[in-house]
């Protein structure tokens, strides 16, 4: 029968009043160990239960707790227990550094090198009190002439005493001084070398110290719930397709990331698009005042314009390597929420802390429609084009992206499912090298009007185009003819074979079918009409 647990309410103003003297690394107490057992991963942070048992004796215990999260929320702690009639008093978390018997044998040298050097720190600290107190007694009772009748010999022999021995005890003491100094570096550098050594070990967790009080006596279970920040996961996904005759495939997968220093060994495991600290207040509307502002002048600096994500292609026709950590996937059962999405395991989760894992969460298949695009004079080759149909409703969130095509990962891109407006995304899958472009531009031929004191520059291109495939396909040629900013450049003459008006920008497009190994030319061409005396670009 499975255990039922009854969470306790955590009275915080307890906490210092009982345990502002419990700072050591070792607190008496009947020790226990955990074991996590429920993960919930948001993308910035983890909600992790962990459960243990023990008995209790009739009346006050305190329990430690080991084994939790280093950097533990104590905010958010969560306990419940399965017995009745048990009352906390309060609670600590504190860490828990690695046992002297976990340590190496260097780590073990240098600590009981620092020690040594405490002891004798110690040591010399007291003797050098003893010193000072031997010196302002000597000084106190300096006065050599008081009530006593001495001899001439007697005062020099006993003023040469009082010299030799405040003479014994300050260079004594620069001694000590100057050896604590030795010490204190001597020490500096052993500590530097014990948490390089330390940083090797692994994480750091914490334990959680429990001061309960029983009715009776008995086994009882507890569950701990908390926050850790020291863990998160990620979207990624792959987009495969098996060629231009077929849907694309959509896989959603997760790289899950933790370093809480506990191990997760087949725990039950959640992934949430929430994130684990976020906002929840909505902002506040504030006066919007105008006010005249006094003109600044700055000097203006020249930037490349950055390419559109239109204007380079999603993917490059060169292979990449996948990652040599790639494991098993695990499948995921997907819920919506009224504002999140969780992906709920179907099998238990193995991940060390300090490593990270891919899981695969769902698969879709998705309609997409191809064809073949180029912009041929900046770069005449013909990209293989799937246009994804159907994204309305994929509630995604923004990740990096693998594409492959035939079973070839031929690049990668980030995918922004949220921020698409409509229903289709387009996506490069890289050159084609079956469909061939020869691009020809002809040298401008310039003439001079001395009349109207004008230039006219005349353009000339020629496209063409080859399918080397055994189908039909689709080609998109996409080209810029020049815009003018000013009525005294002029484009005139303008001859676009067939090519319609994309916008007012001066772009146009040909859309048309090429079938099996066949082929198409396209002629176009402008002119350009300027002032003689100004320059144009670019050209």
């Amino acid at each position: 029968m499975k255990s039922s647990y009854r969470y306790i309410h955590l009275k915080t103003t307890a906490l210092l009043f009982l345990f502002s003297f419990v700072t050591h690394a070792n607190p008496a107490g009947q020790r226990v160990s955990s074991k996590v057992t429920d993960v919930q991963v948001s993308l910035d942070g983890a909600l992790i239960t962990q459960t243990a048992t023990f008995v209790l004796k009739s009346g006050n215990n305190r329990v430690v707790v080991d084994g939790l999260a280093a950097d533990a929320d104590l905010s958010s702690l969560r306990l419940a227990f399965t017995q009745k009639g048990i009352s906390m008093a309060g609670y600590q978390l504190i860490p828990r550094y690695p046992r002297q018997e976990d340590q190496s044998p260097l780590m073990r040298q240098l600590g009981d090198s620092i020690e040594q050097i405490k002891r004798r720190s110690e040591e010399e600290l007291l003797e050098s009190s003893v010193l000072q107190q031997e010196r302002e007694m000597i000084l106190a009772n300096k006065s050599l002439g008081g009530e006593g009748n001495f001899s001439v010999a007697e005062l020099e022999k006993l003023a040469d005493f009082y010299r030799a021995r405040l003479s014994s005890i300050d260079n004594r003491v620069l001694q000590i001084s100057r050896r604590k100094q030795k010490s204190r570096e001597r020490m500096q550098g052993l500590k530097r070398q014990l948490d390089s050594l330390s940083l090797e070990f692994p994480e750091q967790v914490q334990q959680l110290i429990l001061e309960l009080k029983a009715m009776e006596s008995g086994s009882t279970g507890l569950k701990v719930t908390y926050l850790s920040k020291s863990a998160h996961w990620q979207p990624e996904y792959e987009l495969i397709s098996q060629g231009a005759a077929s849907p694309i495939e959509l896989k959603v997968r997760a790289r899950v990331v933790q370093h809480t220093g506990i191990d997760w060994t087949d725990v039950r495991w959640t992934l949430s698009t929430a994130r684990a600290r976020g906002r929840t207040e909505k902002p506040v509307a504030l006066p919007w005042i105008l006010r005249f502002l006094q003109p600044i002048t700055r000097k203006l600096h020249k930037y490349a314009a950055p390419a559109s994500r239109s204007d380079q292609p999603a993917m490059s026709g060169e292979a990449l390597s996948v990652d040599s950590y790639f494991e098993a996937a695990v499948s995921a059962e997907r819920t919506e929420q009224t504002l999140n999405v969780l992906f709920q395991g179907k099998e238990p989760l193995r991940l060390p802390s300090g490593a990270e894992r891919l899981l695969d969460l769902e698969q879709r298949e998705l309609s997409a429609q191809y064809r073949h695009a180029l912009v041929p004079r900046q770069d005449p080759q013909a990209y293989l084009i799937a246009r994804v149909v159907g994204l309305t409703g994929l509630s995604y969130l923004p990740g990096r992206t693998l594409l492959y095509l035939e079973q070839d990962l031929v690049g990668e891109t980030t995918l922004y499912f949220q921020q698409n407006s409509s229903d289709t995304l387009d996506v490069s899958l890289g050159v084609d090298p079956r469909v061939t472009v020869q691009f020809t531009a002809e040298p401008p031929k310039i003439s001079e009007n001395g009349i109207t004191n004008r230039i006219e520059r005349a353009y000339k291109y020629k496209l063409s185009i080859q399918n080397k495939h055994n189908r039909p396909i689709q080609v998109q040629v996409d080209e810029a003819i020049p815009h003018s900013a000013h009525e005294d450049i002029q484009v005139v003459d303008v001859r676009l074979d067939g090519a319609r008006p994309e916008g007012e920008q001066g772009l146009v497009r040909w859309l048309f079918d090429l079938g099996s190994n066949g082929e198409k030319s396209i002629q176009y061409s402008y002119s350009l009409r300027y002032p003689r005396n100004k320059l144009v670009g670019p050209l």
